[in-house]
């Protein structure tokens, strides 16, 4: 069996809690093929100066290790959070042309090679408007973070995936939390013709928190995907400890089946490459 996780949080990562060694042993040990290191890219860790040697960091520790495992493939990579209200100016974690400059230069000058392009709505986990303050109902909330996630499709840097789609159910703010297709079927088939038309990679996502979603995105949204012509998927754990690298891979593989697909896609060489599910 074809064993991946092309999402995968370290300590270089301000939320992660395993070292790359720590997943690169747990990956040996579970027969994985391909494993995708994709911290998050913050501007915690100072100067714009100060974050690029992070980064570098990141990717020598990476690079150094996975010659020590030449039976998986292991690709260095981040997650860049488009949207997180948090930080940066109206939400964007990329608020200004340095740091635009910052992750180019990280996608130029070191190993990075496989890049996520996710959404953090944290007004819409929280059920709040960002404006107000005051509570936010789920056709309401779900429906920015949708117009959030399409207006990410245009992120002025590379990215190879879409990440964790259905986000904003991760947590349980919601009567019937789940993201339902025909809620919202305007903005979910542009999101999925965008992705398919820029050929980016939609991931399924097992770290599901609270929501009433099998994964992200979920099963019946797959399946529109495939219908309209989807064909790059990934697995992703989301994991952020080595005990969590292949958490409900066997339960997103048989989703990802029965929505008709027959191959993951991966970065490899520069390339997208497809690798039969078996």
């Amino acid at each position: 069996m074809y064993k991946l996780n092309a999402h995968t949080h370290t300590n270089f990562s301000h939320d992660g809690r395993s070292t790359v060694q720590e997943y690169l042993e747990m990956a040996q040990a579970n027969g994985m093929s391909y494993l995708a290191f994709t911290d998050h890219f913050d501007t915690e860790w100072g100067t714009n100066e100060q974050t690029f040697a992070h980064y570098a960091r990141m990717c020598q520790e990476i690079a150094s290790k996975r010659l020590l495992y030449p039976d998986i493939q292991v690709a260095c990579g981040l997650e860049i959070g488009f949207w997180d209200e948090r930080v940066g100016k109206d939400g964007l974690v990329v608020s200004d042309e340095s740091e635009l400059q910052l992750i180019h230069k990280i996608q130029k000058e070191t190993c990075v090679e496989y890049c996520i392009n996710s959404v953090h709505t944290t007004s819409v986990l929280m059920g709040t408007d960002p404006k107000t303050g005051l509570p936010m109902d789920r056709q309401t909330g779900f429906e920015r973070h949708l117009q959030i996630v399409l207006q990410s499709l245009d992120a002025p840097y590379h990215y190879d995936t879409i990440g964790h789609f259905g986000f904003c159910t991760r947590k349980k703010r919601f009567e019937n939390n789940a993201l339902f297709y025909g809620d919202h079927q305007t903005t979910i088939d542009k999101i999925l013709d965008g992705i398919i038309a820029k050929q980016k990679i939609l991931e399924i996502n097992s770290a599901v928190g609270q929501s009433e979603m099998e994964c992200l995105p979920s099963a019946e949204i797959l399946k529109i995907y495939k219908k309209r012509g989807g064909e790059h998927i990934t697995f992703a754990a989301d994991a952020h400890e080595a005990k969590a690298l292949l958490h409900n891979f066997d339960k997103v593989r048989q989703i990802a089946l029965d929505a008709g697909f027959v191959y993951y896609t991966i970065k490899k060489d520069g390339q997208l490459k497809m690798v039969k599910i078996d």
